[in-house]
């Protein structure tokens, strides 16, 4: 995990502060940015063994989203499992203004307000990261699910976990439903198409939207660590002709007219293969899974529609490397069952995907993560 983790990460010196090392991380939200800059000053350390007293002061008022904080416990297990430093953490302000839930009842958010000696908060961390029980509270639930010849069982096993789950926090019996079909399904597509161990975090919590109106937040994290991006297996393929799709290069001629061109001014996002292969993988008949050519992506992307069409709001996207994709509800309504165009023509063959549904993240994540944000009226899951 290691190597593949901050495969895509520079490191950042951390100077020494009289008798401990001071990592600083600034501004007033907790999302890419500060990840990033976490990431480059952990791999400083780790890659340059030094093993004393580090501080981590974090300036944030908010967190972006739970996504950042699943990054930031993948961050902190690699600083304590490969590093023989003592590792101190302070959010200054102490409150977060609206997201405290993110991190309450988190690993890292125990951690941070664990009063035992610190070999005890290293072991209990590091043993809490890499089980396999599942660590939940009354609003939160996360597995480390383990790509064995058992993972099938696994998968079954933590749907039910999750339903459970959810029931004690939701009253819509077919969102629920639907929710934990895309839980399933979610991991299916991290453990099968990477051969890599996947962690399921689900959050319940409350926010204040642009209105400052009180909502619900569902959140839904599936992230794994790996060195297959989630484009690459099918690119590979597509490159070896194992996708038995007569579309697939017809669409990628048209796409590859607009490859270099700048999309996205705000972001600096030039369209290129990459993103082509992002989006192919949503199409029927297009997948990594080799022995499977006639399956392929459009059922995930029906299935979050439906759920998208349940919630007030909702932030959803896919990270990979630092690219992002970005699901949202207009743009991804499946068309005559085999395309998903992530534009407002729907038009996977010929047209790129809309500027809103390309993203760039300051943070490179050397794997994916699947993030699904949830948002809907308090009332509606309180009554």
């Amino acid at each position: 995990m290691l190597e593949n983790f901050f495969k895509y990460i520079d490191e950042k010196e951390v100077k020494k502060n009289g008798n401990f090392y001071k990592i600083k991380i600034k501004g007033d939200s907790l999302g890419g940015q500060a990840m990033n800059d976490l990431a480059m000053s952990a791999k400083y350390i780790i890659y340059h063994e030094i093993n004393e007293k580090i501080r981590i002061e974090i300036e944030a008022k908010i967190i972006s989203d739970l996504a950042t904080i699943v990054v930031f416990e993948y961050i902190i297990y690699l600083l304590l499992k490969y590093s023989n430093c003592s590792v101190y953490i302070r959010f200054r302000p102490s409150i977060l203004k609206y997201t405290q839930s993110f991190i309450d009842g988190s690993i890292v958010g125990d951690f941070i307000n664990s009063n035992q000696s610190f070999i005890l908060k290293r072991k209990d961390y590091i043993h809490n990261f890499e089980s396999e029980a599942p660590y939940t509270n009354l609003h939160r639930y996360r597995k480390l699910i383990k790509n064995d010849k058992d993972v099938n069982k696994k998968i079954n096993k933590v749907s039910t976990d999750a339903y459970n789950f959810l029931q004690n926090q939701l009253n819509d019996e077919a969102y629920i439903e639907d929710c934990v079909e895309v839980i399933g399904e979610l991991c299916s597509n991290a453990t099968e198409h990477t051969k890599e161990d996947c962690i399921l975090t689900i959050e319940c919590g409350y926010g204040l939207n642009e209105k400052e109106q009180k909502k619900n937040i569902l959140s839904i994290v599936v992230s794994n660590v790996s060195e297959n991006l989630f484009y690459q297996n099918i690119l590979h393929a597509n490159e070896q002709g194992k996708i038995k799709v007569e579309y697939l290069d017809k669409a990628k001629q048209n796409h590859g007219h607009h490859f270099g061109e700048i999309v996205s001014d705000e972001y600096s996002i030039r369209y290129d293969e990459e993103y082509f292969y992002m989006v192919s993988a949503f199409q029927k008949g297009v997948s990594s899974r080799l022995d499977q050519s006639d399956t392929g992506g459009t059922g995930l992307l029906k299935i979050i529609y439906n759920i998208l069409g349940k919630t007030d709001d909702n932030f959803c996207y896919i990270l990979t490397s630092n690219k992002v994709l970005f699901l949202i509800e207009e743009f991804i309504q499946p068309k005559d069952k085999t395309f998903i165009g992530f534009n407002e023509e729907n038009d996977y063959l010929s047209a790129i995907p809309a500027k809103k549904s390309l993203g760039k993240s300051y943070m490179s994540f050397g794997g994916t993560i699947f993030s699904l944000n949830l948002i809907s009226d308090k009332e509606k899951n309180d009554e």
